[in-house]
Protein backbone atom coordinates (compact mmCIF):
# COMPACT_ATOMS: atom_id res chain seq x y z
CA UNK A 1 0.00 0.00 0.00
CA UNK A 2 1.26 3.47 -0.86
CA UNK A 3 -0.08 6.57 0.89
CA UNK A 4 0.64 10.10 -0.30
CA UNK A 5 -0.02 13.53 1.17
CA UNK A 6 -0.30 16.72 -0.83
CA UNK A 7 -3.00 18.30 -2.95
CA UNK A 8 -5.55 15.57 -3.77
CA UNK A 9 -6.44 17.36 -7.02
CA UNK A 10 -2.83 16.89 -8.17
CA UNK A 11 -2.57 13.27 -7.02
CA UNK A 12 -5.81 11.29 -7.50
CA UNK A 13 -6.08 9.42 -10.84
CA UNK A 14 -2.43 10.11 -11.64
CA UNK A 15 -0.09 7.32 -12.74
CA UNK A 16 2.93 6.82 -10.52
CA UNK A 17 5.89 4.52 -10.57
CA UNK A 18 8.47 3.70 -7.95
CA UNK A 19 12.00 3.31 -9.23
CA UNK A 20 14.76 1.76 -7.14
CA UNK A 21 18.45 2.58 -7.62
CA UNK A 22 21.02 0.34 -5.90
CA UNK A 23 23.52 2.77 -4.38
CA UNK A 24 26.71 0.70 -4.78
CA UNK A 25 26.15 -0.58 -8.32
CA UNK A 26 23.82 1.98 -9.89
CA UNK A 27 21.53 -0.90 -10.91
CA UNK A 28 18.03 0.51 -11.52
CA UNK A 29 14.74 -1.34 -11.50
CA UNK A 30 11.07 -0.43 -11.52
CA UNK A 31 9.64 -1.56 -8.19
CA UNK A 32 5.94 -0.78 -8.82
CA UNK A 33 3.62 1.07 -11.18
CA UNK A 34 0.06 2.11 -10.31
CA UNK A 35 -2.73 4.68 -10.56
CA UNK A 36 -3.53 6.65 -7.42
CA UNK A 37 -7.00 6.58 -5.86
CA UNK A 38 -8.61 8.98 -3.39
CA UNK A 39 -7.15 9.23 0.10
CA UNK A 40 -7.51 6.57 2.76
CA UNK A 41 -6.77 6.66 6.52
CA UNK A 42 -6.01 10.39 6.48
CA UNK A 43 -3.87 10.38 3.34
CA UNK A 44 -4.66 12.52 0.29
CA UNK A 45 -4.15 9.65 -2.19
CA UNK A 46 -3.33 5.96 -2.01
CA UNK A 47 -2.85 2.83 -4.08
CA UNK A 48 -2.90 -0.85 -3.30
CA UNK A 49 0.06 -2.30 -5.14
CA UNK A 50 2.67 -5.01 -4.94
CA UNK A 51 6.40 -4.48 -5.13
CA UNK A 52 8.94 -6.47 -7.11
CA UNK A 53 11.69 -8.06 -5.02
CA UNK A 54 14.89 -6.05 -4.76
CA UNK A 55 17.52 -7.39 -7.18
CA UNK A 56 20.42 -6.89 -4.76
CA UNK A 57 20.96 -6.32 -1.07
CA UNK A 58 22.39 -3.08 0.31
CA UNK A 59 21.24 0.54 0.21
CA UNK A 60 18.59 1.57 -2.33
CA UNK A 61 17.25 5.01 -3.23
CA UNK A 62 13.53 4.82 -3.97
CA UNK A 63 12.09 7.51 -6.25
CA UNK A 64 8.34 8.09 -6.42
CA UNK A 65 7.73 9.52 -9.89
CA UNK A 66 5.02 11.04 -12.04
CA UNK A 67 6.46 10.54 -15.52
CA UNK A 68 9.99 11.96 -15.33
CA UNK A 69 9.20 14.23 -12.36
CA UNK A 70 10.27 12.96 -8.94
CA UNK A 71 7.54 13.53 -6.34
CA UNK A 72 9.58 12.28 -3.38
CA UNK A 73 12.47 9.95 -2.61
CA UNK A 74 14.05 8.18 0.33
CA UNK A 75 16.56 5.42 1.05
CA UNK A 76 16.09 1.92 2.47
CA UNK A 77 18.52 -0.81 3.43
CA UNK A 78 17.77 -4.30 2.06
CA UNK A 79 19.27 -7.20 3.99
CA UNK A 80 20.64 -10.38 2.49
CA UNK A 81 18.10 -13.20 1.93
CA UNK A 82 17.06 -15.66 4.63
CA UNK A 83 19.28 -18.71 5.08
CA UNK A 84 18.08 -21.72 3.04
CA UNK A 85 18.89 -25.25 4.15
CA UNK A 86 17.47 -27.72 1.63
CA UNK A 87 13.68 -27.27 1.81
CA UNK A 88 13.98 -25.35 5.08
CA UNK A 89 14.38 -21.63 5.60
CA UNK A 90 15.94 -20.18 8.71
CA UNK A 91 13.96 -16.99 9.30
CA UNK A 92 16.98 -14.75 9.71
CA UNK A 93 19.06 -12.82 7.19
CA UNK A 94 22.47 -14.24 6.29
CA UNK A 95 24.10 -11.01 7.44
CA UNK A 96 22.48 -11.25 10.88
CA UNK A 97 23.43 -14.88 11.43
CA UNK A 98 26.49 -15.04 13.65
CA UNK A 99 27.28 -18.35 15.34
CA UNK A 100 26.60 -18.44 19.04
CA UNK A 101 24.70 -15.16 19.25
CA UNK A 102 21.03 -16.12 18.92
CA UNK A 103 18.63 -17.40 21.50
CA UNK A 104 15.38 -17.32 19.50
CA UNK A 105 15.35 -18.34 15.84
CA UNK A 106 12.45 -19.68 13.79
CA UNK A 107 12.92 -22.45 11.24
CA UNK A 108 10.25 -22.56 8.55
CA UNK A 109 9.97 -25.68 6.38
CA UNK A 110 7.68 -25.53 3.35
CA UNK A 111 6.91 -27.64 0.33
CA UNK A 112 5.31 -30.86 -0.75
CA UNK A 113 6.08 -34.40 0.40
CA UNK A 114 7.80 -33.22 3.56
CA UNK A 115 9.08 -35.85 5.99
CA UNK A 116 7.08 -36.65 9.12
CA UNK A 117 10.04 -35.67 11.25
CA UNK A 118 12.85 -33.15 10.94
CA UNK A 119 16.15 -33.61 12.73
CA UNK A 120 18.11 -30.53 13.65
CA UNK A 121 21.64 -30.61 15.03
CA UNK A 122 22.51 -27.68 17.27
CA UNK A 123 26.07 -26.88 18.22
CA UNK A 124 27.16 -25.19 21.42
CA UNK A 125 30.19 -23.00 20.89
CA UNK A 126 30.43 -22.46 24.63
CA UNK A 127 30.69 -26.17 25.49
CA UNK A 128 31.95 -27.61 22.20
CA UNK A 129 29.06 -30.07 22.04
CA UNK A 130 26.36 -30.99 19.53
CA UNK A 131 22.88 -32.27 20.19
CA UNK A 132 20.24 -33.58 17.76
CA UNK A 133 16.61 -32.57 18.23
CA UNK A 134 13.74 -34.27 16.41
CA UNK A 135 10.69 -32.21 15.53
CA UNK A 136 7.55 -34.08 14.48
CA UNK A 137 4.81 -31.49 14.92
CA UNK A 138 4.51 -28.11 13.26
CA UNK A 139 4.29 -26.46 16.67
CA UNK A 140 7.32 -28.22 18.18
CA UNK A 141 9.96 -26.02 19.72
CA UNK A 142 12.85 -26.07 22.15
CA UNK A 143 13.86 -23.41 24.63
CA UNK A 144 17.29 -22.07 23.82
CA UNK A 145 18.12 -21.41 27.45
CA UNK A 146 17.57 -25.07 28.48
CA UNK A 147 17.76 -26.89 25.13
CA UNK A 148 14.64 -28.79 26.20
CA UNK A 149 11.21 -29.19 24.60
Amino acid sequence: MVYLWGNPNDLVKEDMKIEGVHVDSGFTQEMASFTLSKGLYGSDAHSLTSFKPFGKYGYWNLKFRFGEETFQEFSVYVKEPYVKIGKATLLISKEDLVAGTFEDVNLDIEGEDLPGQVKLRLYSLEYGTAEVFTFSDRMDFIKSSTAKK
